[in-house]
Parts: structure tokens; sequence; C-alpha cells
């Protein structure tokens, strides 16, 4: 399968999909009736699962390789119907390999994000990707590495509390640049640290989005929340002024969740906002 890139100014976006996740509308959206979906996505009402994609991204600038980030991993989520991830694979399939990549950004510490950060070896956490500096927001991983959490989430302990504790993650607050072209802003709501990827070369603008949405109907209906949101109401102000911000740049967008390869632009038509995949 042949890789799926985009390009914003100098910068070349690649699509890679790790897995997919058969998403059970009742229990992804559970304010969301189905009746509500008939008018959204008739085949989601239908089936009653949302099928989201599991993706990232990797970018290149002219001087840097950065990888947005890392999926299910290997061992997928059988609980939940997530095959295990092919990172490795859509690396290859891309001409890449995990030497290539100098930055690894994390928008945020989720499962499905951080899953081929690091595999154990020999009773030890090693990163994946050995050449690069991980990013993750310091108010992310303040919460997300409380003992209560930790409990909850114990994987991270391998993907995101070892890198940490072995000096290969930078703790950045606020906003963080990562190349000349690329910042991590903050987008909070979906978690207290998310993060999505700007960027700004030449007179083009671009976002990766991270978990700012799952599905394209948001974009048209930004009140609609998923149950995995740590503050929904953050979360819908955080869309809201997204897709504004958006559209007054007439920005290309990179959305992981969205049908593959997640390559759009938000577009206004006939007063509503509206997901325009390319």
């Amino acid at each position: 399968m042949a890789a799926q890139s985009m390009r914003v100014g100098d910068v070349e976006i690649i699509a890679l999909t790790d897995s997919f996740f058969p998403c059970p509308i009742n229990v992804g959206f559970p304010s969301v009736p189905v009746e509500r979906w008939r008018e959204l996505a008739p085949e989601v009402a239908e089936q009653g699962v949302a099928r989201l994609t599991i993706g990232c991204f990797a970018v290149r600038t002219p001087r840097r390789t950065v990888l947005v980030d890392t999926g299910i991993g290997p061992g997928g989520a059988p609980g939940f119907g997530i095959a295990p991830g092919r990172l490795p694979d859509a690396l290859r399939e891309a001409g890449l390999s995990v030497e290539d990549f100098d930055t690894v950004a994390i928008t945020h510490l989720h499962v499905d994000h951080v899953g081929w950060n690091a595999r154990e070896q020999d009773g030890r956490w090693q990163p994946v990707f050995p050449r690069a500096r991980y990013y993750i927001a310091r108010r992310e991983y303040d919460y997300f590495s409380q003992p209560q959490q930790l409990e909850q989430s114990p994987f991270l302990r391998g993907q995101a509390v070892a890198l940490v504790e072995a000096g290969l993650v930078e703790l950045y607050e606020g906003e963080v640049t990562l190349a000349e072209e690329l910042t991590l802003i903050a987008t909070p709501g979906h978690t207290p640290g998310h993060a999505s990827v700007a960027i700004t070369s030449g007179d083009e603008r671009g976002f990766i989005l991270g978990d700012v949405a799952h599905h394209p109907s948001q974009v048209t209906h930004p009140d609609i929340r998923v149950a995995f949101d740590t503050d929904g109401d953050q979360a819908q102000r955080t869309r809201e002024a997204m897709w504004q911000r958006i559209i007054e740049l007439g920005a290309k967008v990179a959305a992981g969740h969205f049908p593959p390869p997640g390559f759009g632009r938000i577009v206004l038509a006939e007063g509503r906002r509206m997901w325009q995949g390319v």
C-alpha cells in the first residue's frame, strides 16, 4: 500500500495508518441518538459503529523528520476490537525507518497514541525511535502520571514514565517549537494537556489535530462529544475555536481518526462548516 501525503509549503505530511477502532456509537458517542446519526452518517447509524482510524503522521521539513503520535502498538486492544498496530510496516511502505526520526511529538497520552513509544527488552523499556527526542506537554504528563491514572492506564509506565525517567522526554509548558515550521500548541479538553501541531511554511498553513475531533461530523457539529473526553465543555470550545482559526487561515488539516488518509480542509458551505477530504 503506497503512502499518501500532503504538502504545506515545504513541509510534507505522510499519513501512516496503524490500526482501526470499530467504536460502538452508544459507547463512544453516548449523547448522540441513533436518529441523529441517521442524518449525520447513515452508514454509522446502520452499523451502530463508527470506524475510527488510528493514524499517525510523519512530517518532513527541510531539516527535521518528526513523527506525530505512535498509534496503538503491537498488542492492539482486543477488548475494543482493535487489531495489533502495523506502524513499522506503514513506515517501510513510506520509505521510512524508526532511525529516521529526530523528534516524536505526542498529542496526548491515550493508549491509541503512544503504543509504539517504547518496547520492553530484557526487562527494560527501550525507545522504538532510538534517535528521537520525545515531546509531551508537562500538564498532560503531570495528570496521567498520578497514581490513580497509572492504575487505570498501566501501559503508561512503559510508554511514558520509563522514557521520562530515562531522560528522553521534553516536558514542555504551553507551546514549543519543534522545527522552524512546526509548533506544538495547546488544544485542551479531550485531555488536560492535549496538543496539536501548527504548521507554517511560506504562505501556507496547516494543522495536525490529534483528538480535537474523532469524526468528520464534529466539524459541522462541534457539540458532538466523545465519551473519552476529560472535559467535554472545554473540548467543544477548543473545536469551535480551531475550526474558526482554520477557516480564517485557509489551512490544510490532518486528522488521525478520520477516514484515511485524514487530509482535508474545513470549508463554509451554505453557512455551515463542512469537512472536505482531499
